[in-house]
């Protein structure tokens, strides 16, 4: 949401290879919902296209826990003032508009009530748009962020923050794994997809933490990026991708696919996915890229906010007509550029509208300021 800062600076750095983290995750999360619009929910998982599609999401379904570590980068340094709430203003307005957006749509083509009470109502309750659910964790982040950077960077030696680090990993990543095996029954192990009894082993409490798990990662991170070669930072990410993807399919096979604490965002896996992957981007030296297309990053990048929450509207509007042109996974999956790349550019696209409206919204609010200004200063 905001410009990294160079401590050694006097003027914010903007940092492009954020920028192109913030797109690929959003494309991510495109992706994501294709997999649950193409029959990953409602198919049986056997045979190679539903590994294929098992993999496939275990490498889309980072996109959280990359914006999460890129709040954690960008806003490591941020202090308690009146001003950083200020912060919060641009993601309010653009999440009302986009609700307004969102429900204005599913009143238009689903015949939802169309009533001042349920616009206000579906702004309140998180709902207007269906994937709102981020914005409700985002304040709440938000709010923290302060202290969170207070604990993070009273911590006076690396070994400390790692420990921190490590700590908050432990308790929010390793139970989604840990607790969701069956260890009374040995059989299970053979057909994992009979039965989601389990034997919990380790503390669970926490999981839900796991934005302060992300955004600790992205902070230390910025503080000590890897020293492992970009080489291996990919052979890790595809390494742990594939690995995920095939315990999925394992957990799935010969069943359908349910929630589980293994690939959920808290999920070990997603941390070894995603870790290696963000700090190969993070790495990238994109400075000396033209200036154009710098700017053209950052405005991409701006989108991404509103384009994540609109795109539930194009998801609803384009995937009956998709299932109905690619019939089963395979076809479906052969095609997912074609979706993933349609939905993108349409909620991108949308988001970019929204923009302009706020920007008019906010220009028209500074006219009225300086003309009561005005009129007080000749009163």
């Amino acid at each position: 949401m905001t410009d990294p800062v160079n401590p050694t600076a006097k003027k914010a750095v903007r940092n492009p290879s954020v920028d192109l983290l913030k797109i690929i995750a959003f494309v991510l999360v495109v992706s994501v919902h294709f997999t649950h619009q193409i029959g990953i929910d409602s198919e049986i998982h056997t045979g190679k296209a539903m590994f294929a599609l098992d993999v496939f999401f275990a490498f889309a379904n980072i996109c959280v826990a990359l914006f999460l570590m890129a709040t954690g980068f960008l806003m490591t340094n941020k202090k308690l003032s009146p001003s950083y709430y200020k912060g919060v203003i641009r993601v309010a307005v653009t999440y009302i508009l986009c609700s307004i957006f969102c429900t204005a749509c599913k009143v238009i083509f689903y015949a939802y009530p169309n009533t001042p009470a349920t616009y206000l109502k579906q702004i309140v309750h998180f709902e207007g748009s269906d994937y709102a659910w981020y914005v409700e964790m985002y304040l709440c982040l938000f709010v923290l962020i302060p202290f969170v950077n207070a604990a993070y960077h009273g911590m006076d030696t690396r070994g400390k923050k790692r420990a921190l680090v490590l700590t908050v990993v432990a308790l929010g990543a390793l139970p989604g794994v840990l607790n969701t095996l069956n260890l009374s029954d040995p059989s299970w192990w053979a057909d994992p997809a009979s039965s989601r009894e389990y034997s919990k082993i380790f503390p669970a409490f926490f999981t839900n933490v796991y934005p302060i798990m992300y955004y600790l990662i992205g902070a230390y991170l910025r503080e000590f990026p890897p020293k492992i070669g970009k080489r291996w930072l990919l052979l890790s990410f595809l390494g742990f991708g594939v690995a995920g993807g095939a315990y999925n399919f394992w957990r799935f096979r010969g069943g359908q696919f349910f929630w589980g604490g293994f690939m959920t965002n808290p999920s070990l896996f997603v941390v070894l996915i995603a870790v290696p992957f963000f700090a190969l981007i993070t790495s990238l030296d994109l400075t000396r890229i033209p200036e154009r297309l710098k700017k053209i990053l950052a405005y991409l990048a701006r989108l991404t906010f509103g384009a994540f929450l609109v795109s539930c509207i194009v998801d609803m509007r384009f995937y009956p007509h998709f299932r109905e042109a690619f019939y089963g996974v395979p076809k479906r999956l052969l095609a997912s550029p074609l979706a993933i790349l349609f939905v993108a550019v349409t909620a991108l696209a949308i988001s970019a509208a929204i923009d302009l409206l706020r920007a008019g919204l906010y220009a028209g609010a500074a006219a009225i300021s300086r003309a009561i200004k005005k009129r007080k200063k000749k009163s």
